[in-house]
């Protein structure tokens, strides 16, 4: 910008403005006074925001842009499998490594009927399909064991006591018809101790909805407004969000709040007992919990702190 910029005068009205999926806020100064301001554009429409100290690199760390893989917005620093390894048809290689730099890696299991974890053309490079089972059998499925990883007692293991974000690409190979179809994208722990989990459902009458369960309950959203049966890619994610020492859980389908403000009744459990922080993907980590799904998914990551989205 050309020239100093000069301070409002007294009686100028300064009014704070909320600018959708930042978290700074910003002043607009109404009276024509010249304030610190950077320029940008929401629906064509000319904007400017005072500059309190924030760089672009901050504002652009708030979106994840889905039309690319999440890397190009991001580092998630907790988890990150892109899946980009392997061949299409191809069980290795196993375990799917962590591009997050923690050395999280996960592990391919085959299901009780033989069916095994596979590279597949994904929304990004490759991804994984996990095909389901019959009723009482372990599902095929991707697995971290923070036990075998890290021992214990490792505070890197542990979600508890800060705000994180899950997301993920899943698409439903096939759609049973009249059949009751769950894909489990991300369990963390035991259901009875201390879990979350984000699932897939759908019901008997094709009816479908994302699931959190957390301590204390679960909670359904998009019945209605969100479809599976096109066969195409499509993006879920939750974020967990500490507010005054309170869980609070977000539901986010291809880009757009689903669900928010879930109110977390019970604590999600802390470091000390590995199996209580196991992470799955396409089963609980504990047998004779079924999906009965054929989905696959592709760019998931764990990461911290609330993130929003960008279709």
């Amino acid at each position: 910008m050309a020239g100093p910029h000069k301070k409002p005068k007294e009686g100028v009205t300064v009014s704070p403005v909320i600018i959708p999926n930042f978290r700074a806020r910003a002043c607009v100064a109404r009276s024509g006074a010249y304030l610190p301001t950077m320029m940008f554009r929401i629906n064509s429409q000319a904007c400017s925001i005072l500059l309190l100290g924030f760089s672009a690199s901050a504002f652009a760390a708030e979106v994840i842009d889905l039309s690319q893989p999440v890397s190009a917005s991001i580092k998630p620093d907790y988890i990150y499998w892109n899946f980009d390894g392997g061949n299409a048809g191809e069980s290795e290689p196993n375990p799917v490594e962590d591009q997050s730099g923690n050395g999280f890696n996960g592990f391919l299991l085959p299901g009780a009927s033989g069916a095994r974890p596979v590279y597949v053309e994904g929304k990004f490079g490759t991804g994984i399909r996990l095909q389901g089972s019959d009723s009482k059998a372990a599902d095929a499925r991707i697995s971290w064991n923070p036990q075998d990883a890290l021992g214990s007692d490792d505070a890197r293991g542990d979600l508890a006591g800060s705000s994180f974000t899950v997301g993920a690409w899943v698409k439903f190979n096939e759609v049973r018809s009249g059949e009751f179809d769950k894909f489990i994208v991300f369990n963390r722990g035991i259901i009875e101790k201390g879990a979350l989990e984000l699932s897939i459902l759908k019901t008997t009458d094709s009816k479908w909805r994302l699931r959190v369960i957390f301590p204390g309950g679960y909670k359904d959203a998009g019945d209605g407004a969100i479809d599976f049966s096109d066969g195409e890619w499509h993006h879920v994610a939750t974020s967990y969000e500490k507010r005054d020492g309170d869980g609070v859980l977000s539901i986010w389908f291809d880009g757009v709040q689903v669900k928010e403000g879930i109110a977390m009744e019970g604590e999600l459990a802390e470091s000390g007992v590995a199996r209580e922080r196991m992470i799955t993907v396409g089963e609980r980590n504990v047998s004779f919990f079924n999906s009965n799904a054929d989905a696959s998914v592709d760019d998931l990551f764990v990461t911290s702190g609330v993130q929003r989205f960008r279709p």
